[in-house]
């Protein structure tokens, strides 16, 4: 019967948790928004890409120039630039209508260009 109980307590606090917006570890969020740290190595953004999401728009609330591309290999000479304080948004690579886009294909990265005294704060929100 405790055992019952603890399983049946643990699913209300899963619901609670998901009905506002909360993101546990280790599983895709619930919301299409969020902010991500941007430091020197390439931040996937976000960190559970929606298959279904055709665009996704950025703001550097940071204090340096953010990079942003669609591999893991962006860097300050070939990332689209993003300035501190400004907006950006992406529009998804071309894929056919009616299939999926593999993950790797819809997948941002940014990177700051430089060590700032802490990781960029960047909004981002999918579309």
């Amino acid at each position: 019967m405790t055992r019952l109980r603890a399983l049946l307590l643990l699913s209300a606090a899963t619901v609670a948790a998901v009905a506002v917006g909360q993101q546990r570890s280790g599983t895709p969020p619930v919301d299409n928004y969020g902010n991500v740290a941007v430091g020197t190595t390439a931040t996937v953004i976000p960190a559970f890409p929606s298959p279904s999401r055709h665009g996704i728009a950025l703001f550097n609330n940071g204090t340096a120039t953010i990079f942003c591309g669609w591999d893991s290999s962006v860097t300050a000479t070939n990332g689209f630039p993003v300035l501190a304080q400004s907006a950006a948004s992406f529009q998804q690579p071309y894929w056919p209508a009616g299939q999926v886009l593999p993950a790797a294909m819809g997948t941002l990265y940014c990177i700051a260009a430089a060590a700032q005294t802490s990781p960029a704060d960047t909004r981002w929100m999918e579309l």
